[in-house]
């Protein structure tokens, strides 16, 4: 069995599980034993640096010394200083690394041959139609298959004797709007109409064959159009864009038989190019090339709407489900159901446990994952809940089962903080649910939310306590004694408990802040406390009643714990040189007494004690 990771970024929001598909069929096909590790997030999409990073973290997670193989899917980090500390780190670890369609030094690569694909459709343009002059309508200036695609065009500029000055380049980004603005641009500066626009993709290519029907132009007879790629939108748009077609399951195949010939010791070229396929179509000026069935589009489409708004309903049903959920556990629950839904073999969600405390000052890590204190919050396998707690355990679990399996594994983060991340088993569902991302966000969201919610009520709860602080002692006040003590006693009562209630009076106090003063009266008043509730059984309760009295309850109590407690008192006081008087009863729940009516009681006891003790 060999262990591959397969590293990817997300286009906006939406993933690639093309290479997924792809090694696992080839595993199948070759009947190789492999576990897939993807681990995937969308770290280009959002305009928020912070929440960006908290994506990439993600990569952080695997062991990545500890693969026999790694799979590489940068092309879509447009941020190049993450993906150059992706790269610099790869370069420390004696693994064989296989980079799609982003070129790397020292890295093997898979890709389309780029250059020639656009050599051929230059060439098709310039010697079958005639085209003259051209624009390079292009995607993000630094994307590698972008800078493939737009070399392979000035390449062809060059011999054809033309400039690129009158020929020129354009970046911005691979999608429909930039088509449009591409057009826009030409028109708008005044400058010549080329006589064909080659695209970067189908995408761009489509924004500007909509725009120039908007604009009143007529393709391919005011200029002809190509885009790269061969999506939908290719095939069936009027006019009928010609593309390059390539299938992307096949480069994860070859991803996976390159890795295994370097496994077996072969000695293999670096670059491995596929070839792709001109498809020729309406917008170079070549006749519709007949290959769809329009009919069976329209009917896909339907489908797929049908399909979509199917999607859509879910997500909200799950979004108005998980904002009714309390609990964190009920939301992994309302979570791993509607993952079962769909074509999923096991869903696993790993936390941070100070996920549960949800203190206010609560802070996550921003690097990388603090595995120690990691949970496995839920883990539902083939719809059975497992009895998995740690993720050593999960980790065992997973490479214990048989045959090849791929695990996907998407960051949980609030903003930049690392929260967990969820892992899904032999998702194929994700290979026709490329909108997947709304409906993790939407998981990740409720945890966030009842997380801050969790978090302002232990806030205030903090504060209540305060409030119900003694700011001298630190022991409760008599603000708790209503709050608190009172509430407590109704319930021994109910429960038909006996409680001590105990009332206590500093002896000598006066003299105490006459002779030595208010500071030493202070150090008085805490020492009393610390030993009251020192003293004071598991679930009792000490309060300042007044300036320098304090009442004590607990409950169960017998007059010889009484006695004990009060014995035990005294003597840790007596090292301090400080005494009290303590007046003590013991409660019937039978007898129709509050606790007011109780500290009375004890008040008066104490009272006497202390006369006795004047007397004496």
């Amino acid at each position: 069995m060999k262990r591959i990771a397969l590293l990817s970024d997300g286009w906006k929001r939406m993933m690639t599980y093309a290479w997924v598909d792809g090694i696992m069929k080839k595993s199948w096909e070759l009947e190789e034993e492999i576990r897939l590790y993807h681990f995937v997030c969308h770290g280009n999409w959002s305009n928020d640096d912070l929440h960006n990073r908290g994506e990439y973290n993600i990569f952080e997670l695997p062991e990545l010394e500890k693969m026999d193989g790694i799979v590489l899917d940068l092309i879509n980090i447009n941020d190049i200083n993450v993906r150059n500390s992706i790269i610099e780190r790869l370069r420390k670890y004696d693994v064989p690394i296989v980079s799609i369609a982003l070129g790397v030094d020292d890295f093997y690569y898979v890709g389309i041959d780029n250059r020639s694909a656009i050599a051929e459709l230059m060439h098709h343009l310039y010697e079958e139609h005639q085209c003259r002059s051209f624009v390079y309508a292009g995607g993000p200036k630094d994307n590698y298959e972008n800078v493939q695609r737009r070399l392979g065009y000035t390449e062809c500029i060059e011999e054809f004797g033309l400039s690129l000055e009158d020929n020129p380049t354009l970046d911005g980004d691979f999608d429909f709007q930039h088509g449009v603005d591409y057009l826009h641009y030409i028109v708008d500066s005044g400058k010549k109409i080329p006589d064909a626009f080659v695209c970067a993709n189908d995408n761009i290519a489509a924004g500007l064959c909509a725009e120039a029907a908007n604009m009143g132009f007529s393709i391919p007879k005011d200029f002809k159009v190509t885009g790269f790629d061969n999506l939908d939108k290719a095939v069936y748009f009027k006019p009928q864009i010609t593309t390059v077609s390539s299938t992307r399951e096949v480069t994860g195949g070859i991803c996976l038989e390159m890795l295994l010939k370097i496994w077996a010791g072969e000695k293999i070229p670096r670059e491995h190019l596929i070839q792709s396929n001109c498809v020729y179509g309406e917008s170079c000026g070549c006749p519709n090339n007949n290959i769809v069935d329009y009919r069976d589009y329209a009917k896909s489409q339907i489908v797929y709407g049908v399909k979509k708004d199917v999607i859509a309903q879910r997500l909200m049903e799950l979004e108005v489900d998980l904002a009714k959920r309390r609990e964190f556990a009920d939301i992994f629950a309302c979570s791993s159901e509607h993952y079962e839904t769909m074509d999923c073999d096991a869903i696993y969600f790993v936390v941070d446990k100070k996920l549960y405390e949800a203190h206010p000052d609560t802070i996550f890590g921003t690097q990388g994952y603090d595995i120690e204190n990691y949970v496995v919050a839920r883990a539902v396998e083939d719809r059975e809940l497992l009895n998995i707690s740690t993720v050593p355990e999960l980790i065992n679990h997973m490479e214990a089962q048989e045959g090849s399996n791929s695990y996907t594994f998407l960051p949980i983060h609030f903003r930049q903080q690392a929260v967990g991340f969820i892992v899904l088993k032999n998702a194929n569902f994700l290979y026709n649910n490329a909108n997947f991302y709304d409906t993790h966000a939407a998981c990740v969201t409720a945890l966030e939310n009842r997380f801050k919610k969790k978090q302002l009520e232990s806030a205030a709860m903090q504060l209540r306590d305060v409030y119900n602080r003694d700011q001298l002692t630190g022991i409760y006040n008599r603000i708790a004694f209503v709050e608190k003590m009172v509430p407590a006693f109704e319930t021994f009562c109910m429960e038909n408990e006996k409680c001590a209630v105990l009332f206590c009076d500093v002896n000598y106090f006066k003299e105490i802040n006459d002779n030595y003063g208010h500071e030493a009266g202070d150090r008085a008043l805490k020492n009393i406390a610390k030993a009251l509730k020192k003293r004071c059984p598991v679930g009792g309760y000490v309060c300042r009643y007044g300036g320098d009295e304090f009442v004590v309850m607990f409950s169960r109590a017998t007059w010889q714990q009484i006695d004990e407690y009060c014995s035990k008192v005294r003597e840790d006081l007596s090292k301090h040189g400080l005494s009290i008087s303590m007046g003590a009863v013991l409660t019937d729940p039978r007898e129709n007494v509050d606790l007011h009516g109780y500290v009375a009681k004890a008040d008066q006891k104490m009272y006497e004690q202390k006369q006795r003790d004047r007397r004496g």
